[in-house]
């Protein structure tokens, strides 16, 4: 349920099994609300020994302003005496003015945020948490920790990238933090504040400076690290053994490995970037997905007719794109269902 800054909103719980009472909670969304997530109902009192025996968990349909509970106890039975206390989550949340709420019933908001960006990695994962109107949070990772990829540094960032078995993230003043497996000085960022953009690989990481130039760091053995000098760069992208950039209108820079051609982008004018272990994609100006590199498993055989894209993603065998009708497409190796994308994702 969208709701505007200072609505009000009648939440009517009702028993799926026949049971227990109905109640309506009228709430005062406060300001920056955006949406109702969920809703859950306890109860205390003569009819609840041990003073909390019965408890809703809502599950709610955001179109509808009406819900109905589940309980695992039927105590609310006849005239028993039950008090009731809500709590109502709300996503994205800031810290909300108090809720206000009908016939004596406290209601009280929960404080959550969602996920504003998420990265893939190795055997791991990263998440930025982001609340409404932040450009900035913490940041989450799940997954293998075997060489510390779970060991997220304190503080607020901007942007996350997972590697294989290292990551990095953009702090809110511009400056660079890695962690995970530190071999071949992969987590070993650059100092300094106010970079734009970062991207963890295979055993390296880079970034895009302040002055729009790209900085790398980590393994080194095929030239990786290497990169142009100049600037004017607004993106980077890092795979196995090779880096991609994109520069001053929309050109795209590569360097390291070039086997299969990896390092050797198409010409032309592009918005968004993505490389793989051996090969990469990207997004021109007119929204076409080009990919280039190493096809062993048709990962770089974009489907005929795909239409226009938004954004790319490259792994390790196949690649996925994301849709200007926000659907996902995905081609390559499809082993373990990677390329089966969810019919109807948006």
């Amino acid at each position: 349920m969208s709701l505007a800054a200072g609505s009000v909103v009648t939440v009517t719980v009702t028993s799926l099994f026949g049971y227990g009472p109905s109640r309506t909670y009228t709430i005062s969304t406060g300001a920056g609300l955006a949406r109702l997530s969920s809703l859950s109902v306890r109860g205390s009192g003569a009819g609840c020994p041990g003073g909390g025996c019965v408890s809703y968990r809502l599950d709610p349909v955001f179109a509808s302003e009406s819900f109905a509970y589940r309980t695992s106890v039927p105590s609310v039975v006849g005239s028993v005496s039950v008090d009731y206390a809500a709590t109502v989550g709300w996503v994205p949340l800031p810290v909300p003015a108090d809720a206000d709420s009908a016939a004596g019933h406290q209601v009280t908001l929960s404080t959550s945020t969602g996920f504003g960006s998420v990265s893939g990695g190795g055997s791991h994962s990263c998440g930025l948490k982001l609340g409404v109107g932040r450009a900035v949070g913490p940041v989450v990772c799940w997954g293998s920790d075997a060489s510390g990829q779970l060991v997220v540094p304190a503080g607020s960032f901007s942007a996350v990238s997972a590697g294989e078995d290292h990551s990095c993230a953009l702090a809110s003043d511009g400056s660079v933090e890695c962690w995970g497996d530190g071999g071949d000085g992969r987590t070993g960022a650059p100092s300094g504040s106010g970079h734009t953009a970062v991207a963890a690989g295979g055993a390296h990481s880079c970034a895009v400076t302040s002055v729009g130039g790209v900085a790398c760091w980590g393994d080194n053995a095929d030239g990786q690290t290497g990169a142009p000098a100049g600037t004017g760069f607004s993106a980077v992208s890092v795979g196995g053994s090779h880096s991609c950039a994109i520069g001053s209108g929309g050109v795209l820079s590569c360097w390291g490995s070039d086997v299969d051609g990896r390092s050797s982008p198409p010409r032309g004018s592009f918005t968004a970037l993505s490389l793989g272990a051996d090969h990469e994609c990207a997004v021109e100006s007119d929204d076409t997905v080009v990919c280039w590199g190493s096809d062993a498993f048709g990962q770089s055989s974009v489907p005929s007719g795909l239409g226009a894209a938004d954004e790319v993603a490259a792994g390790t065998y196949h690649t996925c794109a994301l849709l200007v009708d926000d659907s996902v497409v995905c081609w390559g190796f499809g082993q373990f269902g990677a390329t089966d994308a969810p019919v109807g994702l948006v």
